[in-house]
């Protein structure tokens, strides 16, 4: 990994490749209520159906809809990353190189590469990666969708999957839609902002002001010649 995103995917990688190698092909159907999850130490929450359990691990969580850990998956990771930038350039950069090494590391194939992603309340770039195995007589064909976000105000990046098998990925993608929609980084700081306009105002009102102060002071200086000496001061 290269230090433009410095590090990511130690342990988005691994998640990935976890996330790429689960069998199953069941669908359950989903819950019509829903559960928001926070995760406070990584600053995000999601909302899912209530029937999804969850999996925890040290820089995320995994949404199932059975105990056993079959697709469909829904995971969400973090990583603390000091480059971290919220903008389209350094997200999409960071999509491309995950999904990059996922591919290479599964012997995936591109359903589609990656690109920025629109329509969310904030930046986000995707790439849907296919992977073909077998695991004893099973052949498993298996789809994910690896959507990247990042928070330069908080120096992290986070990454939300969906995995299925790709003959179910269809059903299962608006459940991950809905709950992409409500993914919110939470405990991000207000980064300063400055309207344009009013700064422009203000520097062309400062520079008026510098201006007419050194017409007076040069009028003055003409009309009264050089100031008046102070006499000295009496000896003690």
């Amino acid at each position: 990994m290269n230090e433009r995103v410095g590090g990511n995917s130690r342990y988005l990688l691994g998640l990935g490749l976890l996330i790429a190698v689960v069998g199953g092909l069941a669908l359950a159907a989903g819950s019509a209520s829903a559960k928001t999850t926070t995760n406070a130490t990584a600053h995000w929450e999601i909302t899912l159906p209530d029937s999804w359990i969850e999996t925890k691990s040290d820089n995320g969580s995994t949404f199932s809809e059975n105990s056993n850990g079959q697709p469909p998956i829904i995971s969400v990771a973090s990583q603390a990353n000091a480059s971290a930038k919220d903008t389209d350039a350094y997200i999409l950069s960071g999509a491309t190189e995950v999904c990059n090494e996922v591919k290479t590391q599964t012997s995936g194939t591109y359903a589609t590469a990656p690109h920025t992603l629109t329509g969310l309340a904030r930046k986000a770039a995707e790439c849907v990666i296919d992977v073909d195995y077998t695991i004893l007589t099973f052949s498993v064909h298996l789809r994910s969708r690896y959507v990247f976000f990042a928070s330069d105000g908080l120096d992290r990046v986070y990454m939300l999957s969906l995995s299925d098998d790709k003959d179910h990925f269809a059903t299962s993608e608006p459940t991950f839609n809905t709950a992409l929609s409500s993914f919110k980084v939470t405990g991000e700081p207000a980064l300063a902002s400055y309207d344009s306009g009013m700064m422009l105002y203000v520097v062309v009102a400062v520079v008026v002001v510098v201006v007419v102060l050194g017409v007076v002071m040069m009028k003055r200086k003409k009309k009264g010649g050089a100031p008046p000496q102070q006499p000295p001061a009496p000896p003690a």
